[in-house]
């Protein structure tokens, strides 16, 4: 059975047993409605005991939910059976989720899957995603949005004077700014 609870999701990739993905996003079911999501199962060892996550991230707005396995795994060999359930508790919310497979990996496979969990269980202040025909796609933010301007450079600051004055603290900090 799986729980929803908070707290860290960082994996250490020497712990990580098995890493599935959401082939495609779907729609969950929500106080708020139908939400678009992705998905992300994984399932680690850390050589005394296991730890199966789900993670759910909206693609509208800016919300990871984090699900764990409620048994305790005491062993290798049980973690196969939390990890199944890991992936039919995805499938029962509508996800399609891809191999799990992760130790037989090459060393580039294993980062970029480690590099995707790590994109999807960090919420980010604004979402990112914008609503497309081919999924999610980068959204670009418009002024209206409240949107910062963004940089188009920095220019040098020149100090006239003596060349043995120095700039206090402060203005040599802002300098950088």
């Amino acid at each position: 059975m799986f729980l929803e609870v908070d707290g860290p999701t960082a994996l250490r990739p020497e712990m990580v047993r098995a890493l599935a993905f959401s082939a495609a996003e779907a729609r969950v079911e929500t106080s708020d409605g139908q939400e678009r999501c992705v998905a992300a199962v994984a399932a680690v060892w850390n050589g005394r005991r296991g730890f199966v996550a789900v993670l759910l991230r909206f693609l509208d707005k800016s919300l990871v939910r984090r699900f764990t396995f409620s048994d305790a795994i005491r062993s290798l060999e049980e973690m196969s059976i939390p990890m199944e359930e890991g992936m039919g508790f995805a499938g029962s919310l509508g996800f399609v989720m891809d191999n799990a497979e992760f130790m037989s990996l090459d060393p580039a496979q294993k980062q970029a899957r480690l590099r995707r969990w790590n994109q999807l269980r960090k919420p980010l202040p604004h979402p990112r995603y914008a609503r497309g025909a081919q999924g999610a796609a980068p959204a670009r933010p418009s002024a209206g949005e409240g949107a910062r301007p963004a940089v188009l450079g920095r220019i040098s600051l020149v100090r006239q004077g003596g060349a043995e004055e120095q700039p206090d603290l402060l203005t040599q900090l802002l300098a950088f700014f």
